[in-house]
């Protein structure tokens, strides 16, 4: 038990040593970010890479990319938004290298990439009204929330690419999201969303067995922590690593990368990802990249939400009563 606790402790205290952005223009990818508010008031963090690699732009020298030809301008074309795994953001887009991140492969494909992060991550912690360290209320959100972040974040980008409709990729979680906002919402979506590419959507749970399963989504384990007023998933005052001269976990294990990559890959596994998504992370820089953006935070009514999805068998809305 200690040593699962200590295991915890340290793949929760986390502090990322850099974000979307950062990862991309050190790849020599231009990015840029903004800040979108949903009707609920909650303010969401959206990336976006305009430009393939070759052309290398400034700010001062990006050229007019809507409903331009790619192969003669060099410009982007139909935007693609990236939507993420549960309790991450999305660096989870560029965190694997220039040939195999999506964001970047997609870019270099001519796309006009977008990524969204979804309420109560990392980089989406705030509300125009409430505060996420003392009100109560900024947590109380499920799988439904997703048609207002789905739905803000998709007016912006046809509003700034005067595009008629986007693409939408969703990495479990992320795929979740969008097809419970497609199918609550649908005349509203089809008419703005062309195609969605859902990547290991969760649509039921049962027999899943892994013993992480058995503690994030157990119905009676969740409603106990939600009993004991728990409701941020990951306190943001908890991430600060306790290593002093190291600031993460794989900096702590530089002798033990068979160990780490082990616990890598359950974590992976567990989001839907395959053997391919984690070439590299052998190196230390590769194992940071991926480890520092798995566990960043959100409501612990996502979970709540899944595990209620699990004893049913079927996706069915939010039950503010215990199952």
């Amino acid at each position: 038990m200690i040593m699962v606790s200590l295991i915890l402790a340290i793949v929760v205290c986390t502090t990322p040593d850099v974000d979307f952005n950062e990862i991309a223009e050190d790849l020599g990818y231009y990015s840029e970010t903004y800040q979108v508010t949903t009707t609920d008031g909650y303010i969401l963090t959206l990336y976006r890479i305009p430009l393939s690699l070759h052309q290398n732009p400034t700010s001062e020298t990006i050229p007019s990319c809507v409903n331009t030809d790619y192969e003669e301008t060099g410009c982007s074309g139909q935007p693609v938004l990236l939507s993420h795994l549960i309790s991450s953001t999305s660096e989870n887009f560029v965190s694997n290298g220039p040939e195999l991140s999506p964001a970047f492969y997609l870019a270099n494909a001519g796309f006009d990439v977008w990524a969204i992060n979804f309420r109560g991550g990392q980089h989406s912690r705030n509300h125009v009204e409430l505060d996420p360290d003392t009100d109560q209320e900024f947590w109380e959100y499920n799988l439904q929330s997703g048609i207002e972040d789905y739905r803000a974040t998709i007016e912006f980008i046809l509003q700034q690419t005067e595009y008629s409709t986007v693409s939408v990729v969703g990495l479990s979680h992320g795929a979740t999201e969008m097809i419970v906002a497609a199918s609550e919402e649908p005349d509203w979506f089809t008419s703005r969303v062309n195609v969605i590419v859902a990547l290991s959507p969760v649509m039921r749970l049962e027999g899943l067995t892994h013993a992480i399963f058995n503690i994030l989504f157990d119905l009676d384990t969740v409603n106990l922590m939600q009993n004991l007023g728990l409701s941020e998933l990951v306190q943001n005052s908890c991430r600060v690593c306790p290593f002093e001269d190291n600031q993460n976990w794989a900096g702590a294990c530089p002798m033990f990368t068979r160990i780490c990559r082990l616990f890598v890959g359950i974590g992976a596994r567990v989001n839907g990802l395959n053997d391919d998504y984690l070439e590299g992370v052998d190196s230390l820089s590769g194992f940071n990249m991926l480890m520092d953006h798995l566990l960043m935070g959100g409501s612990l009514r996502i979970n709540q939400h899944y595990a209620q999805i699990r004893s049913t068998s079927k996706l069915h809305s939010y039950s503010l009563t215990n199952f």
